[in-house]
Order: C-alpha cells, then sequence, then structure tokens
C-alpha cells in the first residue's frame, strides 16, 4: 500500500467540512482544525480537531503485488461549552463517519481520496479543561482504510 499524499485526519476533516459538519472560517460555532485545536482567545469554545493517531499493519497480500494492508488511526475531538452540545456535535460527526460511501471521493487540491472502510469506538467523553473554561471534551477513535486515486 502507498502511503497517501495527505495525512488520513487531513481526509477525514476534510470530509466533515464537506458535509458542514465542521467550518473552516473564524466562525464561532464548530470550527474544524487538523492536528491541534488551539486554546487561545481567537478559537471558539465549540471547536473539532482531527488528530492523527497510530494505525495498525494488518499483513500482506501473499501473491502478486505483495501489497500491505494498513488501517490508519483518526482521532476526532469535541470541545464544547456545555456537555448536551459536545454530545450532540459528537453524536453528528459519528453518524457522518458510519454514513460515508466508498463512491463518494474527498479531495483535497489535486488528489482524491475514496475510504473505503471506517470503524470507530463509541462517543467518549474525557473530561473537562483543567482551567477556568470549564469546557468539555468529547473523542471518536478511529481506524481508516483509503485509497488515492
Amino acid at each position: 500500500m502507498t502511503q497517501p499524499t495527505h495525512s488520513p485526519a487531513q481526509v477525514i476533516y476534510q470530509l466533515l467540512l464537506d458535509a458542514s459538519v465542521v467550518v473552516s472560517n473564524n466562525s464561532t460555532d464548530w470550527m474544524g482544525f487538523v492536528g491541534i485545536i488551539p486554546d487561545d482567545d481567537t478559537t471558539p469554545d465549540r471547536a473539532v480537531g482531527v488528530m492523527p493517531t497510530p494505525g495498525k499493519r494488518q499483513g500482506r497480500i501473499l501473491s502478486g503485488t505483495k501489497e500491505v494492508i494498513e488501517s490508519h488511526g483518526v482521532q476526532v475531538r469535541v470541545r464544547s461549552l456545555d456537555f448536551p452540545g459536545g454530545h450532540t456535535k459528537s453524536k453528528a460527526i459519528a453518524d457522518k463517519l458510519d454514513a460515508t460511501n466508498r463512491d463518494v471521493p474527498v479531495t483535497i487540491g489535486g488528489s482524491v481520496y475514496k475510504i473505503t472502510s471506517i470503524v470507530r469506538g463509541s462517543v467518549m467523553h474525557v473530561g473537562m479543561d483543567p482551567d477556568n473554561r470549564q469546557r468539555h471534551n468529547f473523542t471518536i477513535n478511529m481506524q481508516v482504510k483509503l485509497e488515492e486515486d
């Protein structure tokens, strides 16, 4: 398996952006990021970060191309001022991941990806920020297989 041009976290972020589950501009509501959720005064309290995590090499095809079979780890983090809002957004993201169809391409620049498989965990509340803002944090962990055309 050839490594994709873009991080699988970027592909999942673009999927969520294309579905309007997150926004990329300086909105005050559910702004999305890749690799980080900034914690500064210009970043809204309600935000989503898509992070790369360790993948899993599952073996290789033993004949022909000897292709390596690998899934890529991705974590979606949701931050919200209130528990219900954060849980609702996390559930909407999980629903979008579950409804993903391999026939719908995800395009980043000149690269086109097909998401062939998503195995995800449940939405999990992982606690609150330790600072004075007291924001709730949720995660969704997944293993993703994708193909680049």
